[in-house]
């Protein structure tokens, strides 16, 4: 499978209350006597709320029981080849004309059935459009497989937003850590358009080399942004995006020349602040003003 700007970020990467007992009669407690749920069931996310949509979407290829299906989908970039992938609903949103939109990740499978997502390996993004027709939902639009993002198999976190009046836009933040590096990235789509596609690029919002910084690191910094939308003032399809980052450095004050040294160097800490202001144009936003600081990892 190629996913090429996955690929590239990859690249980028590697460089207790207790109540009253009640008295029952004897009755055997079926909860008591139960197996234990493993940390997993117990921390297993309900998608009970997706079922409808997805039997509308995927019919017998829904399974109930976890919530995801098992499907034929094109490959994100080989359109012409497909593969066997779980989808798992991330998010779901009602617009304003009654349209549901249904957003799920997606890992590939191999011939067993088992999921193939390594630490490396993106999320696979896919949207579905869902409109009612007497009584039952029916898929309008299919955007399958149309971006990798994250990593360990998840295109990260989910968050509905406004790309401008009228226009609502799904707003994902995605990355990973890699040997003490962390960096996330921003995405954003609208989910009306007819052909859905990053329109950011995957912009930089946070980096740090937190777990990587020691004695022996010269430069230890974490870098954030906070982003949002202001209006456009060129009358351009979708609101311009601000990124406020702020964040701080500390460097050693002295070279170091010891890389297996225990002791903390003197630092300095050193502050950053600064801007960013993205315009809509030629199809994706581009930087207008300002820099985005975020360092690469």
């Amino acid at each position: 499978m190629k996913l090429r700007k996955a690929i590239c970020v990859a690249a980028i990467l590697a460089l207790c209350g207790c109540g009253k007992q009640r008295q029952v009669a004897a009755v055997p407690d079926a909860a008591a006597s139960a197996p234990a749920a493993s940390d997993s069931e117990q921390h297993r996310p309900d998608l009970s709320k997706y079922a409808e949509l997805m039997q509308a979407v995927f019919g017998k290829d829904y399974r109930r029981d976890s919530g995801s299906a098992e499907v034929d989908l094109p490959d994100p970039e080989e359109r012409n080849q497909t593969s066997k992938f779980l989808l798992t609903p991330v998010a779901m949103q009602v617009l304003a004309d009654g349209t549901s939109v249904l957003v799920l990740n997606g890992e590939a499978l191999d011939d067993n059935g088992t999921t193939m997502s390594a630490h490396g390996t993106p999320g696979l993004l896919s949207v579905y459009l869902l409109r009612k027709e007497a009584g039952q939902w029916k898929v309008w639009r299919r955007h399958e497989n149309i971006d990798g993002l994250g990593s360990n198999g998840s295109i990260g976190s989910v968050k509905w937003t406004m790309l401008a009046d009228g226009k609502p836009g799904l707003a994902i933040e995605h990355g990973g850590t890699w040997q003490g590096h962390t960096i996330t990235l921003l995405s954003l789509y609208d989910v009306t358009a007819e052909n859905v596609s990053d329109l950011v690029g995957a912009i930089k919002i946070h980096s740090d080399n937190t777990g990587w910084c020691g004695p022996a690191t010269e430069k230890c910094w974490e870098v954030s942004g906070h982003w949002q939308f202001v209006r456009s003032n060129t009358g351009a399809a979708y609101d311009d995006l601000r990124v406020d980052f702020t964040g701080q450095e500390k460097i050693a004050l002295a070279a170091v020349t010891d890389t297996e040294t225990d002791v903390e160097p003197a630092r300095k800490t050193v502050p950053i602040t600064g801007s960013a202001r993205y315009v809509f144009k030629d199809g994706g936003y581009q930087l207008a003003n300002g820099e985005n600081i975020v360092p690469d990892v």
